[in-house]
């Protein structure tokens, strides 16, 4: 399963300036395996900070917020397989970004306040779709896009 964001080339989207920095990548760099993955999501920055205050609240865990992204999917993978074991890869650390994420007026100023996180994402059936979605989306995985390929 891939976490990624909007504007990322990685999985099939159009580049495009992206506030949410950690995720996402306007080159495709030749190590992606994409026929390693079944699904991927695409979470946008409002949601991954969101989603990175509720880590601390929560959790006690000062991350940054491609551990957000990550956390979300990962409590979303959670509910729909209660009897399994999620682990989520959550590499940045909060230091990092005390003058953005954990920065109310950074958030204002970006759009990256929200009340409340969707509960699931959006099933979309195409990169195109996700990115003119804008929000938490979700799609399974083939292992590549014609809009992938190199």
């Amino acid at each position: 399963m891939g976490v990624d964001t909007h504007g990322s080339v990685l999985f099939g989207m159009q580049d495009r300036p992206r506030v949410l920095r950690g995720l996402g990548n306007s080159l495709m760099p030749p190590n992606v395996a994409h026929d390693a993955f079944t699904s991927v999501h695409w979470v946008n920055a409002a949601e991954a900070t969101t989603a990175t205050r509720r880590l601390l609240r929560e959790e006690a865990l000062f991350r940054g917020p491609t551990s957000g992204a990550s956390y979300l999917v990962a409590e979303w993978v959670k509910l729909q397989h209660p009897n399994d074991t999620v682990v989520a890869i959550m590499a940045d650390e909060g230091e990092r970004y005390l003058d953005t994420v954990y920065n109310p007026g950074w958030r204002r100023e970006h759009d990256c306040v929200l009340k409340h996180l969707p509960a699931t994402p959006a099933e979309v059936a195409s990169p195109a779709e996700a990115q003119e979605l804008g929000t938490w989306s979700r799609i399974d995985w083939t292992g590549a896009w014609p809009e992938v390929a190199a």
